[in-house]
């Protein structure tokens, strides 16, 4: 698949993603919040789709990590950003040692992650 700016403009138009998240998944991020918990969408998608599904959330954009799309001067796709965090192989797993290390110099790090499919799984710490 080849999207263009304007296709996944479209998408998003009619599909937007507020209408499609999961029942108290903003209240839940927003209780979370509310008690200083980090919370960071990690993702096999494209920022282009998973950036507004953040927000939509209340996840600070700094906290996505997902795969990025590269366009050519006319807004056609040109290819993918192969050092996006999740663009190979265990990228979640990268992904989230990079966030430990982050915050590391702030003590005890506790991470707990919600998935529901094989990337998800092999990001587990076992």
């Amino acid at each position: 698949i080849k999207p263009s700016r304007e296709l996944i403009a479209k998408v998003l138009a009619n599909r937007p993603p507020a209408a499609h998240i999961s029942p108290n998944a903003r209240e839940l991020i927003a209780l979370l919040h509310s008690r200083s918990v980090h919370v960071f969408l990690l993702s096999g998608g494209f920022k282009e789709m998973i950036v507004p599904v953040a927000k939509e959330l209340g996840i600070s954009l700094d906290n996505v990590y997902a795969n990025s799309l590269r366009w050519d001067d006319k807004g056609e796709f040109s290819s993918f950003d192969p050092q996006s965090w999740t663009a190979a192989a265990g990228g979640k797993k990268r992904a989230i040692e990079h966030i430990r290390q982050l915050h590391s110099a702030k003590g005890g790090l506790m991470i707990v992650m919600v998935g529901d499919g094989a990337t998800d799984l092999e990001a587990r710490d076992d």
